[in-house]
This record gives structure tokens, C-alpha cells and sequence, in this order.
């Protein structure tokens, strides 16, 4: 019916039709009692790639009453189960993905702003004859809805704790995002969340659910191999991220080299594998900012933007042109004659640019980088002696040499 509002059960049937499908709709059975009771805030708590989304769609298709379920799950043990009919297909779904919403959002505010217009979008759609009191408050939303209609809801939410991992050190985003869905789902007939973590209503923290997990947690952070090879590349890639800031270009293009060698097994003969030895050698950066790919800027696109989070905004911002087989003048030439710098210009301090260009015959990466300080129009005199090009095309900017 819609994408967030009952979205169907095509997700789940696609999923049926593999031929690694394994049958875990026993899970529902696990479920159901659980409806319209107390206890109807449920966290499944499972690792990376251990089929949370998969259960969420499973879910989903369950109690959409926009499915034929029986047809759905037709030959899948859940419906061998006593209470399979129970809440078959009865309720309007309303499924989240929260990193979808926080990967096109700045901030936890931007996020949520999207996620409520996303909901009353679909909302509005199904039930366009309900009067609703402030249409910018969901939860209120909803109990018009119920009030109006009779009809109730189960929600659920996958990726819920993603906020944890993208704004790990901002309690106060923390905060009004668990407030927002605490405001969002009270009384509500029931919530499941899918996720690593769980939520302590009572104490109001997020916690590591069970003793699986945590064993997984403190044997992946404290011995093995394989961990001390992943935190050897989050180390490499901080180290990179500051040779970056402090414009040593030989050290930049030795990061890169390694990162390369990391990901020889790609066909390396273009600037798509070019861009994506970039993506993972720039790993670290995540922490400082939000990295767009192709973004749309000046009259042209930019290979990869780096723009500084809220918590980061001591960090120069970055602009990033790849070239394959040409030279890095080239690139800091294309950022400065399309313009390039245009879509940052609400930020105030300085961009970096930086220009990486893959020689082919030398098989050895290039690295240029320059740095655009922001002045005031009409300067002159001894400080634009430092000036080294461009600075008619820049705007409000100056390229100086370090």
C-alpha cells in the first residue's frame, strides 16, 4: 500500500524465492502472546548480517492486513503453530528503517523532521477523511486516527539503534531521539525493534541484551587476528585522515598505496575502483563528517564532498576530485574552474582540496592538496601576496599556499 504504511509482503516473497532461504517463521509464534499485552515493546537483538531486516519484512508480512498471508507463508512452519491465525494479516503495519532516514539527514533533528513527514505522507493517504489536531505531531496523529477509525498499529523498526553508531558521542541527539519514539509509541498495540542493542525503559539506557552478544562483543574487542587487522585499518585510515589535514601529500599518496594493496582483488582500471579504494581508506572519517559521493556542486559534480559534522565544525571540509591516468593539477584545476567550492559556501572555515590522480604506468598514486581560506571582498595589499591562483574563480575564497 505504501512504503512505510502496510509496504506488502514482496520483500519477504523475494526473499522466499532464494535458494539459500531458510525457514525462521517459527519466530512469529514467539510473538503473538505478546500482542496487546504490557510487555508489547520487543527488542530482537542479532549481529551484523544475521537476518534482522529479513525478520523485519517476515514480520511485516505477517500482520499487514494488506496481505494474503495465508498465501504468503503457505508451507513455512509457523503455520503449523496453534496461534498462527491469531493475528494473521489484522493490523496496519508501520515498518522504519532509521538509517535510511539518518543517511539523508545532517543532524538527529533533520532525521526526525523526515521521518515525521515520511509517516503522515503514507498516513494521510490511507485515511484522508480523519481530522487530524497538529499533523506535525505523530503520535497525536495516530491516536486520531484510532479515535476516528477503531484501527490500530504495530510498528516496526529496523536499524532502531543506528542512531548509537552515528552520533555515539552526541548524548543530547541521543536523547531527543529516544524521547521522539517514546512519544511515538505509547500505547501502541505493539513495537518490535531489530537491532544490535536494547533499551532500558526504566533506567533509560541502552544496553548489550544478552550473553551471546556480549561474549561476541568482548572476543572481537580484546583478542583474534582478525580484530587486530580491522583496528590495524582504522588506525591506518586516522593517520591518513590527518596527513590529509596537515597537507602532507607524499604521506597521503603512501596511505592510499596501502589501502590499494588492500583491495587489489578489485579490477583497478578506473576512477569507480579509484573511488572506492577512497571510500575505505577514508574510513575514519566518518567520525568528523558526512561524506557525499557525486554531490551535485557548481556546475558540475563532485567526486566525493567531506563535510564537517555539528561536533566537527574545527575541521576544514573537503573537496576530493579523482582522476585515472591524468595528472592531480587536473583535478584541483576541475574543483576551481566548475566552481566546486559553491556548495559549501555556508561553511566558514577552510576547504581543502584535494586532487588524486592513479598513474597507470607507474601503477603509484598522486596526491595534490591546497587549501581555500574565506576572506572578505576587497582585500588587498601584502596579504593577497600569498595568492597562488584563481582567485577570481572563486568567489569569496583564495587559494594560499601553506
Amino acid at each position: 500500500m505504501g512504503v512505510i504504511l502496510n509496504p506488502g509482503a514482496s520483500a519477504f516473497l523475494s526473499a522466499r524465492r532464494l535458494n539459500i532461504y531458510v525457514d525462521k517463521s517459527d519466530m512469529i509464534s514467539r510473538i503473538i502472546p505478546f500482542v496487546g499485552t504490557a510487555d508489547k515493546y520487543l527488542c530482537v537483538s542479532r549481529p551484523r548480517r544475521f537476518g534482522k531486516s529479513f525478520m523485519a519484512n517476515m514480520l511485516s508480512a505477517y500482520f499487514d492486513n494488506t496481505v494474503d498471508g495465508h498465501e504468503a507463508f503457505k508451507g513455512l512452519k509457523v503455520t503449523s503453530e496453534p496461534s498462527f491465525e491469531t493475528c494473521l494479516n489484522k493490523f496496519y503495519v508501520v515498518k522504519l528503517n532509521m538509517q535510511n532516514f539518518i543517511s539523508e539527514s545532517e543532524d538527529i533533528k533533520e532525521m526526525i523532521e523526515l521521518l515525521k513527514r515520511s509517516v503522515m505522507w503514507d498516513l494521510k493517504k490511507v485515511f484522508p477523511d480523519v481530522s487530524y489536531f497538529d499533523e506535525n505531531n505523530l503520535g497525536r496523529s495516530f491516536a486520531d486516527i484510532y479515535d476516528a477509525t477503531g484501527n490500530t498499529f504495530v510498528f516496526i523498526i529496523d536499524e532502531w539503534d543506528s542512531i548509537f553508531r552515528e552520533f555515539k558521542t552526541d548524548f543530547a541527539a541521543q536523547k531527543k531521539y529516544l524521547d521522539f519514539l517514546r512519544d511515538l509509541l505509547k500505547d501502541r498495540t505493539l513495537l518490535i525493534h531489530l537491532g544490535y542493542l536494547g533499551y532500558d525503559k526504566e533506567k533509560s539506557e541502552v544496553f548489550i541484551p544478552n550473553k551471546e552478544l556480549m561474549m561476541e562483543f568482548v572476543t572481537s574487542t580484546t583478542a583474534g587476528i582478525p580484530w587486530k587487522e580491522v583496528a590495524n585499518s582504522v588506525s591506518e585510515s586516522r593517520e591518513l585522515l590527518k596527513s590529509t589535514w596537515a597537507m602532507k601529500e607524499k604521506d597521503v599518496a603512501a596511505g592510499l598505496e596501502k589501502a590499494h594493496l588492500e583491495t587489489s582483488h578489485l579490477q583497478y582500471n578506473d576512477e569507480n575502483a579509484l573511488s572506492y579504494t577512497i571510500s575505505l581508506a577514508y574510513y575514519a572519517a566518518r567520525d568528523y563528517y558526512s561524506i557525499v559521493r557525486e554531490m551535485p556542486a557548481g556546475i558540475g559534480f563532485a567526486d566525493m564532498v567531506f563535510i564537517p559534522r555539528k561536533n566537527s565544525v574545527d575541521k576544514p571540509a573537503m573537496i576530493v576530485e579523482l582522476k585515472w591516468d591524468k595528472s592531480v593539477d587536473t583535478a584541483i584545476k576541475q574543483i576551481c574552474n566548475k566552481h566546486y567550492p559553491d556548495v559549501l559556501k555556508k561553511f566558514t572555515g577552510d576547504i581543502l582540496l584535494v586532487g588524486i590522480n592513479y598513474d597507470k604506468k607507474t601503477k603509484k598514486h598522486e596526491c595534490r592538496i591546497e587549501r581555500l581560506k574565506k576572506i572578505k571582498r576587497g582585500l588587498t595589499g601584502s596579504f593577497l601576496s600569498g595568492i597562488v591562483r584563481a582567485k577570481e574563480r572563486l568567489n569569496d575564497y583564495l587559494i594560499i599556499k601553506d
